[in-house]
């Protein structure tokens, strides 16, 4: 078969592999389609120490939809043909967060003894019970970027957003931008924040009620915010990860406001202002929710078909890759959809 693999930081290439074996208790699945995201970037990138790896080549992705190719002797309920997906956490099911319905908290993956899936080629291997069936109403471009509805579900259950309410996503990229498309499904006023025409104009696409423009990275967006929400919003989910979106989070923030951050980065503010306002935060990690969240989809509420830049296949992926590693000025804005099929 044929794999993309990152060969080393900075270098994405596509090599022949073998196609992988399945134990009794797996399913082997022929990918159809796959759309990488952020983190398969900075990965690939390995610009800051904790994306870099011990050794290369790795495998890399985690959105994907395909097709049961192959079942394996103990597996039931799954039969050829079955249009299936799996997010990229596998669990246990036995420690207290699995117990509890928080798979995406699992004290498995969390410790390392799981590896994260690599779906950047043309067939995977997986784990039967951590596979999920795609609804007749879904298409498999929506299954494929499942990770962001699910993220976005997930830090606004967590912040128990409401309709009706102010919401401002920061970043604009993959993440931030089915950020958007849930909130409004949600029935929030949201306020994108983001760099570049093409994402602000896929987030007006998604139904994005205002759009405040980031001229430079580091420009301070709250009076321009403010400008819109003069009281702040009620809610602030932050998907660029960076120290400067973390900031303006916080400073954008209404009083008796909930923040959802989605990565790391300094957190700059003291007990006495998150007091003053009476401000929530919470961490995302992933999401446990994707029956919701395909619900979400197949009942036409949320579609990130808009989202979609470009089409190619796996061969060309080095390309992409190569234009979002070095940041060059024609580098593809919006997702990537891999047609692992055809190539």
């Amino acid at each position: 078969m044929r794999r993309a693999v990152i060969a080393r930081p900075g270098v994405v290439d596509v090599v022949d592999a073998p196609v992988p074996s399945i134990t009794d208790s797996q399913v082997l699945v022929r990918i159809v389609r796959f759309s990488p995201y952020g983190t398969d970037i900075e990965i690939a990138a390995a610009r800051e120490p904790r994306y870099l790896r011990s050794s290369y080549p790795i495998g890399f992705g985690v959105d994907f939809a395909g097709v049961v190719e192959r079942v394996g002797a103990a597996v039931e309920n799954w039969t050829v043909g079955d249009r299936v997906t799996a997010t990229g956490l596998p669990t246990c099911g036995k420690c207290r967060m699995c117990l509890a319905g928080r798979t995406n908290l699992c004290r498995g993956f969390i410790a390392g003894e799981f590896p994260r899936q690599e779906v950047a080629q043309e067939y995977i291997a997986v784990e039967a019970a951590h596979l999920t069936r795609i609804p007749d109403g879904v298409d498999l471009d929506d299954a494929a970027m499942l990770s962001g509805v699910m993220t976005a579900v997930n830090g606004f259950d967590l912040v128990r957003t409401e309709k009706d309410e102010d919401c401002v996503v920061i970043g604009l990229g993959a993440m931030g931008l089915a950020a958007v498309a849930v909130a409004v499904a949600l029935g929030c006023r949201v306020v994108g924040v983001g760099v570049g025409e093409e994402n602000r104009r896929m987030a007006r696409e998604l139904g994005c009620h205002e759009i405040v423009d980031v001229p430079e990275r580091n420009f301070p967006i709250r009076d321009a915010v403010h400008e819109l929400l003069p009281d702040g919003p009620s809610v602030v989910y932050e998907s660029t990860c960076s120290d400067w979106g973390i900031a303006q989070s916080f400073a954008v923030c209404g009083y008796g406001g909930r923040v959802a951050l989605l990565g790391g980065g300094e957190v700059p503010v003291d007990g006495w202002a998150l007091i003053e306002r009476e401000l929530t935060v919470v961490g995302v990690r992933a999401a446990p929710n994707k029956d919701k969240s395909l619900q979400l989809l197949a009942q036409g509420s949320v579609d990130l078909k808009p989202t979609i830049a470009r089409r190619i296949t796996l061969e060309e992926l080095p390309e992409v890759f190569d234009g979002w590693i070095n940041r060059t000025p024609d580098r593809v804005r919006g997702r990537v959809m891999v047609d692992v099929a055809n190539g």
